[in-house]
């Protein structure tokens, strides 16, 4: 996540890092002072941006302006401690919560098939979601401003790994795929890269990321939308329908991923992190 040139991520898990293990006294009300004090000046440009945008286009939540922004704050403490105990401790497989996930079964693609998520809830752990749930080889493609986040992937499970997506080899990856590997692509906006396509959504439209596109299409791989959001303090996964990436063409995919993306965002607005890209 960056926010006027800001590593948000990498600047939160940098200083929890460094004051060590959270122990049980660190509450969430702590760790909304911590990044109220952390995210400094770029906050309530983001805050500005994000509400007005919300509000333009969410009608049936229909919130206040203190209730946004409340609710916005409330929710990107709890990602970044989530994220933080995610990547800190081995607790994933043992948590409750998380079992519940991967135990479910899920008729989706279990091999040769680009997963697609969008800056939305905790996208971060749709890999190792994909890993545990399909038990097949899952890539994440990530960017290298936050080497925490490969790390963590080297570490967490022995059928996930990564690539960098700014030092793509493109064939490798097709080779992936074709071998029954799942790709798993964040539509990140902060991070265009140099295939960028017009995706309708919202009623408006944003500029995003497409490489992944070109790289299903080559692999004659299917393209499937998945989210993992908080839902009144519990994860909750959605799959929408897999994509035929040889019958369809780029718009045409973007326009399936917008239909399945809005819905999510609709529903939970404060956990969606591109709205300062949304163009009007």
């Amino acid at each position: 996540m960056r926010i006027q040139g800001d590593n948000w991520d990498h600047m939160i898990y940098e200083r929890l890092g460094s004051d060590g293990n959270l122990d049980s006294s660190f509450s969430h009300l702590d760790m909304v002072h911590l990044t109220v004090e952390m995210l400094g000046e770029s906050l309530p440009t983001y805050l500005r941006e994000n509400i007005s945008k919300i509000q333009r286009v969410v009608s049936q939540k229909d919130y206040a302006d203190c209730d946004l922004t409340h609710v916005i704050i409330d929710w990107l403490a709890r990602y970044f401690k989530d994220m933080h105990d995610s990547m800190k401790y081995p607790y994933l497989s043992n948590h409750e919560e998380w079992q519940h996930l991967t135990e479910t079964n899920a008729n989706i693609p279990n091999s040769g098939c680009v997963y697609v998520t969008f800056q939305l809830g905790f996208p971060l752990l749709v890999p190792i979601l994909l890993a545990d749930l399909l038990n097949s080889p899952v890539r994440a493609l990530i960017h290298d401003q936050n080497p925490k986040v490969a790390s963590f992937y080297q570490s967490v499970r022995h059928n996930l790994d990564f690539a960098y997506v700014n030092y793509l080899d493109p064939y490798e990856q097709i080779s992936f795929l074709k071998s029954g590997g799942l790709l798993v692509a964040n539509i990140d906006t902060a991070y265009p890269g140099t295939r960028v396509e017009s995706m309708p959504i919202l009623n408006s439209c944003i500029r995003v990321p497409s490489g992944f596109i070109p790289l299903a299409k080559r692999a004659k791989a299917a393209i499937c939308p998945v989210s993992l959001v908080a839902n009144e303090g519990r994860l909750e996964r959605h799959f929408g329908l897999p994509i035929c990436s040889q019958k369809n063409s780029i718009f045409e995919i973007l326009k399936s991923l917008s239909g399945f993306f809005e819905t999510v965002i609709r529903k939970h607005p404060e956990q969606w992190l591109a709205w300062s890209s949304l163009e009007f």
